[in-house]
Order: C-alpha cells, then structure tokens, then sequence
C-alpha cells in the first residue's frame, strides 16, 4: 500500500471515516495530538 496524501483531512487519527493511516492512527492513540501550537 502507497501513501497518496498525509493531509490531516485523509487521516482517521483526524476523523477521516475510511480507514487510509492504520499505523499512524495506533501511534496516535496512544499519544497526544495537538491541533494547534
């Protein structure tokens, strides 16, 4: 599988609905995601 995009809108630890950052959503469940800084 190829990343196309890593735009937050494409990214379900973001709230996209289908399912394009599997790892990255794991890793981000168990951190802290910060929206703005």
């Amino acid at each position: 599988m190829d990343i196309d995009t890593l735009r937050p809108d494409h990214m379900g630890c973001y709230g996209y609905c289908r399912n394009t950052t599997p790892n990255i959503d794991a890793i981000a469940r168990e951190g802290v995601r910060f929206d703005n800084y």
